[in-house]
Parts: structure tokens; sequence; C-alpha cells
């Protein structure tokens, strides 16, 4: 497990497409167990796939561990859960 003053690296380990480990991660956005959407230090990391969860999440050390079947990895640069919360309340409010 990575140790708290690693919290601005960044490693992402998948086994198998099925169980995986992640690092570096400094906001959980949403899940459900066909997508996590984290924000990460190197920006918004999108993961889909089948029966997914999150086993263990340290946003202390930044760690997160995964499981079920990953279908797609996706990185997204520019995105943060703040920027999309205030997008969106700025729509509702029209």
């Amino acid at each position: 497990m990575p140790e708290p003053q690693n919290r601005n690296r960044h490693e992402l380990c998948l086994r198998e497409c099925q169980k995986g480990e992640i690092s570096g991660v400094k906001e959980v956005v949403s899940f459900d167990t066909e997508s996590i959407r984290l924000d990460t230090v190197c920006g918004r990391l999108q993961i889909r796939g089948h029966e997914l969860h999150i086993g263990e999440l340290s946003l202390e050390t930044g760690h997160i561990s995964l499981s079920g079947t990953v279908d797609s990895i996706q990185y997204m640069k520019g995105g943060n859960a703040k920027t999309e919360q205030r997008k969106l309340w700025q729509r509702l409010l029209r």
C-alpha cells in the first residue's frame, strides 16, 4: 500500500481485467456496479465494466482497490468534481 508521502504519485495496476489497485486518487466522483469515476493526480479516470466494487478506499493515502470485470479505462484531462458540480448547478438555476 502506498505511503502518505507518495500521494502525488499515480499508479494503476490491473490483473486479468478483474482486480486492480490505483494510487494517486484525490477524490471518488461517483461509482456504481458499471462505472467508477475518480479524480487522480493525472486527471479524471473513468473505469467501466460489470459488477465493479471498491474493496479498499483510503483517501488519506490516495489508494483504492477494486474488483469486477473491467471493460475500459479512460483518462480525461481538465475536469474535476467541483467544476462539474458548479456547471450542474448553473444549468439547473437557469
